[in-house]
């Protein structure tokens, strides 16, 4: 503010307190001690409003209250005067607080030994659960609880099943006791014989063999006479079925020492007797029917062939065969009929050869007319696989499939010595397999049909 404007504001601002001093000097002295500082500060904190309305008129006061409010009013003013230099003047800085010294950590530890330790909390009751449980016995007695649900048990560990072996063979017959028949799927024969010339003789040797039946030779019919010189099995009897819808597909035969009674291929359907699965040689006493069934094929696109046209039809073939004498049937049938004949069945369960309708039709038309599993009577809880994929090591992992059987009547189980298999034998994705039946009971066999025997 100019300094003529503060010169004629303190006249006003002094008038002011004079009336105001006088007007406080008729009130009783009690309350104008009271009143006297608060009253002072307002007007000086107004000094500035009350010189705006000094045009205001205001009643002169006397002479005797002008003496006595001039005093105050001024000490008011110099009251007013400090608080506005106070105001200008900056408070110095407070002195700043003083780090705290860290004690070092021998001394700290030293001080915490000494002082007193808190209390420890009280240890949790371990009982705490039973109490609860207990209150809610309690309460249950009184209010009716719903029985709790059963606890679901937990599947036992189905131990993994006993894996046949060549040392679970029975002590073997003599040759002029025991009749062997052997079963292959040689997978090509060309190709067997390619591989290793002396694989069919080998195993004849070997094993003794009276007949050998194949599967899967995938021959034509004018390449049989010189794989006949192939072979190694001189003075042999052959048999060749050879598949004339495809050429190089399919095919079977049968190999003896002792010629056949009789020859038939085919199962009298000519539609199902294309490509050469059968042929069935008449023996003193049995028939031997070798037999090759159609696989489901990739996506199961001949399922229905084969459950439908094919297994009911060979089933009734070979029921008409038992009704003259015992029929042995071999060869790859394409099926597992059980869990335990697959090392997957999980997995497999839509698995060409392991689907639910081709065990079904196994079980219904080839045991159902008679025909008893040997391998299985004799083995009933032995894993014994004869099929592997080349895939992913499955033959050295023994992780296969039981397709190859030997199929008898019941009446010639008593006759069977044993049924075998020679998973060491390679060659095809197959391994041989064998039945031994006793001489002299065939030849019982072969007397009530007035037969000749073996010799």
């Amino acid at each position: 503010m100019p300094r003529s404007d503060s010169k004629a504001a303190a006249p006003s601002a002094i008038g002011a307190l004079v009336a105001a001093a006088s007007a406080d000097a008729n009130a009783p002295a009690s309350s104008r001690r009271k009143k006297a500082s608060p009253w002072a500060k307002e007007a000086m904190a107004e000094g500035t409003a009350a010189g705006a309305t000094a045009d205001t008129a205001l009643p002169a006061p006397s002479p005797r209250q002008r003496k006595k409010a001039l005093p105050r009013a001024k000490e008011a003013v110099a009251e007013g005067d400090a608080a506005e230099s106070a105001a200008e003047v900056p408070l110095p800085a407070p002195a700043p607080t003083p780090k705290r010294r860290r004690k070092p950590a021998h001394k700290a530890e030293g001080d915490a030994a000494e002082a007193p330790q808190p209390a420890p909390a009280p240890k949790r009751r371990k009982n705490l659960i039973q109490k609860v449980e207990g209150d809610a016995s309690e309460g249950a007695a009184e209010v009716p609880q719903p029985a709790p649900a059963p606890k679901r048990r937990k599947k036992a560990d189905v131990p993994p099943p006993i894996v046949w072996t060549p040392d679970m063979r029975p002590a073997r017959l003599p040759h002029s006791q025991g009749l062997d028949i052997i079963s292959w799927n040689v997978c090509s024969l060309p190709v067997l014989l390619r591989k290793d010339p002396e694989a069919l003789s080998r195993l004849a040797e070997q094993e003794n063999a009276e007949v050998i039946c194949l599967q899967e030779t995938k021959l034509q019919a004018k390449a049989t006479h010189a794989t006949e010189g192939l072979l190694g099995l001189p003075d042999w009897h052959y048999a060749w079925s050879c598949s004339t819808a495809r050429l190089g597909y399919s095919g079977t035969a049968i190999f003896s020492r002792t010629k056949p009674m009789s020859l038939a291929f085919g199962i009298g359907v000519p539609e199902l007797d294309l490509e050469g699965r059968t042929i069935t040689a008449e023996f003193p006493g049995f028939f031997l029917l070798n037999v090759y069934t159609p696989n489901a094929g990739e996506g199961l696109k001949r399922l229905d062939y084969r459950i439908q046209q094919w297994d009911l039809a060979f089933a009734e073939y070979v029921w008409t065969l038992s009704q003259t004498k015992p029929v042995v049937c071999c060869g790859d049938l394409n099926c597992a009929h059980e869990h335990i004949d697959i090392h997957n069945p999980k997995g497999n369960k839509k698995s060409a050869g392991f689907t639910q309708e081709e065990r079904d039709s196994f079980a219904a038309n080839l045991l159902g007319c008679g025909l008893v599993d040997s391998f299985r009577r004799q083995y009933p809880e032995v894993a014994g696989y004869t099929w592997w994929s080349r895939r992913l090591k499955c033959r050295e992992n023994n992780k296969g499939w039981r397709l190859d059987y030997f199929l008898v009547t019941e009446r010639l189980m008593p006759h069977v010595h044993e049924c075998y298999h020679l998973p060491s034998i390679e060659g095809s994705d197959h391994c041989p397999v064998g039945i031994v039946l006793c001489r002299d009971r065939l030849q019982d066999e072969a007397q009530d049909t007035s037969e000749p025997g073996f010799h």
